[in-house]
Parts: C-alpha cells; structure tokens; sequence
C-alpha cells in the first residue's frame, strides 16, 4: 500500500471501530466476560499502543536509523498478520504501558473515543513527514515482533485494530 492509501485505511478502519463502540448501549459498551477488557478497555489499549507509535514516528530520522538500523525491504501485511498471530498463540501480551487503567463508565465511551481518533489523526501527520521509501527502509522496534519498518508498523496497526474489534464482537455475540 501506498502512504496516502495507509493514512485513508487508517483514519477509515479507526472510525468504523468508533461507531462501532459507539452504537453499543451502555451495557454493551461495559460488558466484560471472565476479566476480559472491555470495549472501552480494548479502546484505551488501541489508543496507547498509537501513542507509543506516534512516539517513535516523531522521532528524528537519522536518530531512528541510528538506533534502529535500516531495512532493506519491508513484509508484506499477511507476512505481519501472521507474525503477529503465531507470537499471539505463544503467549505474547500487550505491554504494561498499553495496558488500561481500571474499567470506565459508559459516560466516558465519547472522551475515550475521541481520544482514539485523535492519536490516529496525529499518527497520519507523522506518517505524512515519510516518503514511501523511507517507509520501507526506517524502523521502529515493536515489543514482540521486532524491529519493524514504519509500513510493517502501520500494517500491524491495521491489524491490531481489526483483532481487537473481532474480541470484541465475540465477547458480545455479535
């Protein structure tokens, strides 16, 4: 995918999981199963783990390849979604600093999805600062993947998304 076809993904697949979340009821919107996250717990985790990224992506150029070396080329996203799946089967967790804090009232669903799609408007500026080579070639570490380059990145964004939106439609039978 190209950058500008990655940032419209992006912002799109972000808000269907807005409206998702956000045309639950109340009940739904809290609703966890055996000390599951709950919908807007799966929304704050999406949320932090953007801001982490958004952390690296603002981070100088030269200092990210400096830090992280430079790829030569990048996967492509079913090379990711199965990386991903197979580090999933062998136990790996989110982060503690991508964990949620405690759960939430419905009352908070608007601020806490605001929240979202403002990191993810943020993280498309960052995005707009690379040009596609240097999204194949510049690399950001990922917690249990590895050095990633920024379109490996954004291709485990669109797929963290979409696994937490499926939790969450089988945790609600939906």
């Amino acid at each position: 995918m190209k950058t500008n076809e990655l940032k419209t993904q992006l912002l799109e697949n972000h808000q269907s999981f807005g409206k998702m979340i956000n045309e639950l009821n109340d009940t739904e919107v809290v609703f966890s199963n055996n000390g599951k996250w709950n919908s807007l717990q799966h929304t704050i985790h999406l949320t932090k783990s953007i801001t982490v990224i958004n952390l690296g992506l603002n981070t100088p150029k030269f200092l990210l390849k400096l830090l992280f070396g430079k790829a030569k080329k990048s996967k492509s996203y079913d090379e990711i979604c199965r990386a991903y799946d197979l580090k999933l089967l062998a136990g790996a967790k989110a982060q503690l600093i991508c964990h949620p804090k405690s759960k939430l009232k419905a009352t908070k669903r608007k601020i806490v999805l605001q929240k979202l799609i403002q990191s993810v408007e943020k993280n498309i500026q960052f995005i707009s600062k690379f040009s596609d080579s240097e999204l194949d070639e510049i690399q950001l570490p990922h917690p249990f993947l590895g050095k990633l380059t920024i379109r490996e990145m954004l291709y485990f964004m669109l797929y963290h998304l979409l696994c937490h939106q499926k939790s969450i439609e089988k945790m609600l039978g939906k």
